[in-house]
């Protein structure tokens, strides 16, 4: 398929430049939308596990832990803190952590990965292509939830999308490895050695399309490369372990890397192959249809244009290689395949780009614009209305966060002891959680002068005969069985 034949081009040079800057600004406009929709709509920061990635931003910015974090329970970060940098700094610039700051690296790395696509695809296909799968990566159940979720997904999607698009290029012109391989780095330091895999794993490609395997190895600048890839990941991790020592270890390599990656029965490795691409067919509906007829179409009728056949195959590995290291690793979970959309999304364009030829490009931005805009609002409402409990929670966190700083001073500091952390979150805290012993010891002696509890009773146990002071300050929510309290001691007569 030759875009240049195949499809309509514009008469004109400047008919061209608006066509493209459309295919570029749409996707945007809407990751723009759902992100404000998010953000002014209610919370649900204790879903998804997203208050660890929280804690971590506020242990970074409140107590200068830059190098590796814990969370309030005292627990190592599990992942590098490329995302912790990244919120944490936009944090610092604002004055403070908030909602907005913890979500827009999130948007920003969705936002800059659908630039990435469209793209890419407007190489091959043209700014009709480069449209349609900026908006296949945009409007899907996945990114609606992605573009505001406290979690290192939306940044490690982009890390791959970024490191998979220098690398391609580089594989074609020989040059440009260097960056390739610190955008490798970039996604390493967001999730793990993952990162590396899956950026480069579209250069499987190069073997099934000769031509382009004459310049893959890019001489010397490649040894530059691996080499900075190296001194970033490898120096990072040593100043992180000097830090930590072998607990830090214990997290990420052994629990983390071989418990995820390695120790899997038989069973569950069979398991995951089927699941895996069960997750990329939910999460990516209904484009993963269509990435199905791109793959069929790759195989069976690969197009004669060398541009377009290079893009496609270069997705298939990418999206090939993914699902079957997914379907390998013991530890499954349908938001895991993110950094897949992209392929998906370039191997869906290929298809619809052919089968709209003859549509008008204004059509067909008008079309795949209001489909794209309605499909991706419909996602986020079914994701808040499914998760409503979640979101209930998340409020009701913020809202005793309110009216603890409504009470002032006198009953600061706050000891936390089994409060969730969106609590804290809200107050800007960054204070480790401590057991109702430890919490009933400090009310006594007045070195703290409220607690946040979700199980009351084991608080009282431990005060004793003084549970008869305790006082109910704020309560969520208000019912005989509140599921977090704000209680207070009162002077011993």
């Amino acid at each position: 398929m030759n875009p240049s034949s195949n499809l309509a081009p514009p008469a004109t040079a400047t008919a061209l430049r608006s066509e493209r800057t459309t295919a570029f600004l749409v996707p945007l406009l809407l990751v723009a939308l759902l992100f404000a929709l998010r953000i002014l709509g209610p919370s649900n920061l204790t879903d998804n596990d997203q208050e660890r990635p929280a804690a971590y931003i506020l242990d970074a910015v409140k107590n200068g832990h830059w190098i590796i974090q814990k969370d309030w329970l005292g627990d190592i970060a599990s992942k590098p803190p490329l995302y912790t940098w990244w919120s944490g700094l936009t944090s610092m610039l604002v004055g403070r952590v908030n909602l907005a700051t913890l979500y827009l690296p999130c948007a920003l790395a969705m936002a800059g990965t659908a630039l990435l696509v469209a793209w890419t695809a407007g190489a091959a296909l043209g700014p009709r292509g480069a449209l349609v799968a900026a908006l296949f990566f945009v409007a899907n159940p996945l990114t609606a939830k992605l573009v505001a979720l406290a979690r290192t997904d939306a940044v490690f999607t982009l890390g791959v999308a970024l490191t998979a698009t220098l690398a391609g290029r580089a594989a074609l012109t020989g040059r440009g490895w260097v960056p390739a391989w610190i955008a490798a780095a970039a996604a390493t330091l967001t999730k793990g050695p993952l990162g590396l895999v899956l950026g480069f794993a579209g250069l499987l490609s190069l073997f099934w399309d000769r031509p382009a395997h004459r310049r893959w190895h890019g001489g010397a600048t490649q040894f530059v490369g691996a080499g900075i890839f190296v001194f970033l990941t490898a120096g990072w991790f040593f100043l992180a372990w000097r830090d930590l020592g072998d607990p830090l270890i214990q997290k990420m390599i052994r629990s983390e890397l071989v418990n995820h990656a390695i120790q899997a029965s038989e069973n569950s490795r069979l398991l995951g192959f089927a699941l895996t691409p069960a997750y990329f067919m939910g999460r990516f509906v209904p484009w993963s249809l269509l990435t199905l007829v791109g793959i069929v179409h790759a195989l069976r009728h690969p197009p004669a244009d060398p541009t377009v056949r290079r893009m496609q195959r270069y997705a298939l590995a990418w999206l090939v290689t993914g699902l079957l290291v997914f379907g390998a690793a013991s530890h499954q979970r349908g938001d895991l395949v993110a950094p897949l959309m992209p392929a998906g999304a370039l191997l869906a364009a290929i298809p619809v780009a052919r089968w709209t030829q003859r549509w008008t490009f204004r059509r067909l931005a008008l079309v795949s614009g209001f489909l794209g805009l309605l499909l991706a609002l419909g996602f986020q409402w079914d994701h808040t209305r499914r998760r409503r409990d979640a979101f209930a929670e998340s409020q009701g966190c913020e809202l005793m966060a309110r009216d603890l700083l409504r009470l002032g001073d006198r009953y600061q500091p706050t000891v936390h002891v089994d409060a969730p952390f969106a609590l804290q979150f809200h107050l800007g805290t960054m204070h480790f959680a401590v057991s109702p012993e430890r919490a009933a010891a400090l009310l006594r002696s007045g070195a703290a002068k409220s607690a946040a509890v979700s199980d009351r009773d084991a608080l009282t146990a431990a005060l004793g005969s003084d549970a008869t002071r305790l006082r109910v300050l704020a309560q969520w929510p208000d019912s005989p069985a509140p599921r977090l309290q704000i209680v207070a001691l009162e002077p011993a007569p």
